[in-house]
């Protein structure tokens, strides 16, 4: 799955569904594990609503888990990092 760019459609399909239900039950146990929650859908972008896709909240962990790890946010952080430092100021 590329999670730089999320295709909503993908995940969405019936495929998709499939695969995600049976890693998702898995996670049964925690809490609110399955609220909907908006999710960037291109990973160096920064959230606005045609950016956002709704999922559920496993995926969204799943999924920014796996960006972080791959380094895809790293844009977003670098772009961020001098508004931070200026505030503390």
């Amino acid at each position: 799955m590329n999670v730089a760019v999320v295709d909503e459609n993908e995940l969405k399909s019936v495929d998709g569904k499939a695969k995600w239900r049976s890693y998702m039950e898995k996670f049964n146990r925690l809490e609110d594990y399955s609220y909907g929650t908006l999710l960037r859908a291109s990973a160096s972008e920064e959230f606005h609503p045609e950016n956002a896709i709704l999922v559920v909240r496993i995926q969204f962990w799943a999924i920014e888990i796996a960006r972080n790890r791959e380094g895809h946010n790293d844009c977003i952080r670098k772009k961020f990092k001098n508004r931070s430092s200026k505030k503390e100021e």
